[in-house]
């Protein structure tokens, strides 16, 4: 399981499970699971800057 955390994540139940449909953009998957636009447009042109890791799933 992919856990992705974006700056200030946790003030929008972040770490979540990352599991973008096939050819979705980052930014859209980040704004439908509850982070505010108002976040990634901070970062615009460069990325949202996400912490990204495998974690095992039986834990």
């Amino acid at each position: 399981m992919r856990l992705i955390d974006p700056p200030n994540g946790w003030r929008y139940g972040f770490p979540k499970q990352f599991d973008p449909e096939p050819g979705q953009h980052i930014d859209d998957w980040l704004q439908n699971n509850g982070y505010l636009r108002s976040e990634i447009d901070v970062w615009e042109g460069k990325g949202v800057p996400c912490q990204v890791w495998e974690a095992d799933q039986h834990h």
